[in-house]
């Protein structure tokens, strides 16, 4: 297998799995569109999920324009209710 298809497989494998189609990321949304305020720790909390999750569906959030970004270790203000 040549480098660019393992790229384009591997890009494809981690974008179904953690990509924001996924029911875990709709949930999040879903639960936080009522809060003044997310972040990666209370993702993990209140979903019971590893840090590296929750930070990826944090760091998708801030894409997504749904949160602002972080100012340090203060929570992300929610931006769409």
């Amino acid at each position: 297998m040549s480098a660019k298809k393992y790229r384009e497989t591997t890009k494809k494998i981690v974008v179904d799995r953690f990509g924001p189609d996924n029911e875990m990321y709709a949930r999040a949304k879903e639960r936080f569109a009522t809060e003044a305020y997310v972040s990666s720790g209370s993702l993990q909390r209140h979903m019971q999920i590893p840090y590296f999750r929750a930070r990826y569906i944090l760091d998708r959030m801030i894409d997504d324009k749904f949160c602002e970004p972080q100012e340090g270790a203060k929570p992300c203000k929610v931006l769409k209710k």
